[in-house]
């Protein structure tokens, strides 16, 4: 897995957090941290609810 894309989509979710934003973390970075398995992903992928 690789940890670099997740670890900035902790940082962006972190920073929406701060202004009342919870952020989900979907396509292939999301499944890494799901399956533990390299989707090898090329962006990450946040869904921000409506």
């Amino acid at each position: 897995m690789d940890n670099h894309k997740f670890n900035e989509f902790i940082k962006i979710a972190k920073k929406l957090n701060d202004i009342e934003i919870i952020p989900m973390l979907m396509g292939s970075v999301g499944l890494e941290v799901v399956t533990r398995k390299n989707w090898e992903a090329q962006d990450i992928d946040i869904h921000i609810p409506a």
